[in-house]
């Protein structure tokens, strides 16, 4: 998936969303062979204001504090963008996972369609519909155990273009009969927004000594992957929910460089375009909501340990400021 997006640290503008429409060249649904499939027919967005798949930084555009600015969000026109939809019943539990493949739009790529067959129970009824973008299904494994792993990069406003995947969901939305539609069931007017949001760390050196920063861990927030809890008679809709629990859901991000910060100093960058630095600001992907926390770390011989004499002040990652997916919040480094 290329998605060519703009990061921002304001409170993101608004975007006007109109309903969509399925192309003209959408292939027409296929009838069921046989009574084990139905025809469903989708249509739905992505939500502007809440980036996409793979988000990429530039830094052209800044706002009077030097940070960057401007959030758009696109698929490439006709882009096919693979997916996971539940059809369920919220009465009874029942559903039937599959793996589909959605399709951008030809000119607005915002908009995502489907049309075609999913495998049903005859002997069963679904009223709703969820669906996931970013989980995979690795080789030999079912739809049901695809799952989610962070990457390892984080990135920051100073960077060019860094990359990084995150997932999209779209849960609860009604399944139906629409009069003068091929298909046996339809879900329109579906929105499709980020799971879990990002935090943009500052980090500040209180510790009494100089720092080397090699990466940030995130713990907590499905930091260790993510999957579809299955739907059930007592909890009727699939979920995300963390893979591991506890000490074991963490991960480490990169840096992709290490940088000192001297004590009684916040990290900062000096862009050649600008007459005085800013402070310097690091995200990560939190892909569930939850508890958590973050920590500075440092790296030696490709391993992240824990930064000499220093320890975290601030133990949650609490925004002190949101600004459309972004989280604001500091990392203090103070000793131990």
């Amino acid at each position: 998936m290329k998605i060519k997006t703009a990061f921002s640290l304001l409170i993101g503008a608004l975007f006007l969303i109109t309903s969509c429409k399925t192309s003209g060249d959408d292939p027409a649904p296929k009838k069921p062979k046989d009574g084990n499939s139905i025809s469903i027919s989708i249509e739905g967005e992505v939500d502007e204001r809440e980036e996409a798949r793979y988000l990429n930084l530039e830094t052209g555009a800044r706002d009077e504090e030097n940070r960057v600015k401007r959030i758009t969000a696109r698929f490439d026109p006709n882009e096919l963008v693979p997916a996971i939809a539940y059809l369920y019943n919220d009465e009874t539990g029942d559903y039937v996972a599959s793996a589909i493949t959605l399709k951008a739009g030809e000119r607005v790529g915002t908009r995502l369609s489907f049309i075609g067959d999913v495998p049903t129970d005859p002997k069963k009824t679904y009223n709703k519909l969820s669906i996931y973008i970013g989980l995979k299904q690795e080789a030999g494994k079912t739809v049901e155990e695809a799952e989610f792993h962070c990457g390892k990069a984080s990135y920051s406003q100073v960077d060019q273009k860094v990359s990084n995947e995150v997932i999209f969901a779209s849960e609860g939305n009604d399944l139906q009969k629409i009069p003068g539609r091929s298909s046996d069931l339809s879900a329109s007017n579906v929105k499709f927004k980020l799971s879990g949001a990002f935090f943009m760390a500052s980090i500040r050196n209180e510790s009494g000594a100089k720092q080397t920063i090699g990466g940030i861990k995130l713990h907590g927030f499905g930091a260790a992957g993510v999957r579809v809890a299955l739907p059930t008679k007592d909890h009727t809709a699939p979920r995300l929910v963390a893979i591991q629990q506890g000490d074991q859901d963490y991960t480490d991000y990169d840096l992709q460089s290490l940088f000192e910060i001297g004590h009684n100093a916040t990290a900062q960058y000096q862009d050649p375009g600008v007459s005085k630095p800013f402070v310097l600001r690091f995200a990560v992907y939190a892909p569930v909501p939850g508890r958590g926390w973050l920590e500075a770390r440092m790296k030696q011989n490709d391993q992240f340990v824990p930064l000499e004499s220093a320890q975290m002040r601030l133990r949650t990652p609490k925004a002190q400021t949101k600004s459309g997916i972004f989280f604001n919040t500091n990392l203090v480094l103070e000793s131990k």
